[in-house]
């Protein structure tokens, strides 16, 4: 896929720094201290070992992580920037935390003028130094679907139809459509993230919360993904009998969604038996490569658990599967205002 470009400038400071963690995690595959919560004394993210950034070349030692964002569409990166982070980078590389450098921003940056920075910034202490701009960022971003994945908010900054190139497409427009009142204030949050991770490792994932706490907003997302990275057109079940009328058994690209899988408003307990009796066939659908969804309000599958025959599915019992998506932390919290204050419709009030 050829590089499409993003608008990142849209996105706040904090999803900005939490983008470029998630590339130099999930792209890089290096595991890196964020400082993004607070005073971060010159580092966004920091990682001690080895990387190695193109063929042939190899850093090692300490690494620092710096993030600039712009909100200005196509600004090129000014210079006082780059000379504002000297200091900060002499003191850290006099305390050893500043083997190699790393600037990452959405501003413009040429070629000669990375150059030039980042001998500025060897001279200023570090041993190794590189810079990195928009068009860097937009490539990682438009060859991972992974990494659009975990930041779902990328879906609603460039051109779709670049992105989802299949016969999902259609589909996974209609589901962005819904979206895109919601998708600006969107924050993936912890719950999100082990969602994705859930459905990505075990192919399957159950959603529970109170009413309009999220569920739906989530799995909208995951199907968008699964559309983006696997390929997966979306079916919309509401029953067990829906499960076995529409699951493929030669078809591997399917994305099982079941909305209140034990009863919409209250429990159920006639679906929950009929879900038992397909458990099996579940379990299958999953192995062939389907992936699945459900998703239940609190208080309904606290009570399908007692008839639920969770030997049957084991996946009931593992707590990285099954969701709470309203546990959140305080930043998440924080993140949530500031998106809704930023781009939301609610007065500031």
């Amino acid at each position: 896929m050829s590089s499409i470009s993003f608008d990142l400038h849209k996105l706040g400071w904090k999803a900005f720094e939490d983008l470029v963690i998630c590339i130099l995690k999930d792209v890089m595959g290096q595991t890196f201290q964020s400082f993004a919560d607070g005073v971060d004394g010159g580092r966004d993210g920091a990682f001690h070992g080895k990387w190695s950034p193109s063929n042939g070349e190899n850093l090692v030692g300490t690494f620092t992580v710096q993030c600039k964002h712009t909100s200005q569409p196509e600004k090129s990166l000014p210079f006082s920037i780059i000379n504002e982070e000297f200091p900060k980078l002499n003191r850290l590389a006099a305390q050893g935390f500043c083997d190699n450098y790393i600037l990452v921003t959405n501003y413009n940056i040429s070629a000669e003028k990375a150059r030039e920075a980042e001998h500025a910034f060897i001279v200023a202490g570090a041993q190794n130094a590189k810079v990195y701009g928009a068009s860097w960022i937009n490539l990682k971003i438009s060859t991972n679907p992974s990494l659009r994945r975990l930041v779902p908010r990328l879906y609603g900054l460039g051109d779709l139809t670049q992105i989802v190139t299949h016969q999902a497409y259609r589909q996974a427009r209609e589901v962005l459509d819904s979206l895109v009142p919601d998708l600006a204030c969107f924050v993936p949050t912890s719950a999100y993230r082990k969602s994705a991770h859930a459905l990505k490792e075990h192919g399957f994932v159950l959603l529970i919360g109170e009413a309009a706490s999220g569920k739906t907003m989530i799995a909208n997302l995951l199907a968008l993904s699964a559309a983006d990275e696997w390929k997966l057109q979306t079916i919309m079940l509401s029953s067990p009998e829906e499960f076995s009328q529409y699951w493929n058994p030669d078809d591997p690209g399917q994305f099982l969604w079941v909305d209140d899988a034990f009863g919409a408003t209250q429990y159920d307990s006639g679906r929950v038996r009929e879900w038992n009796h397909r458990f099996q066939k579940l379990k299958t659908a999953i192995h062939k490569g389907a992936r699945v969804v459900f998703t239940s309000r609190d208080y309904i599958f606290k009570s399908a658990k007692n008839d639920l025959k969770m030997s049957a599915f084991e996946l009931f019992n593992d707590s990285n599967v099954v969701i709470n998506v309203e546990e959140l932390t305080k930043l998440e919290r924080q993140m949530i205002l500031y998106n809704h204050l930023k781009c939301g419709n609610q007065s500031a009030e």
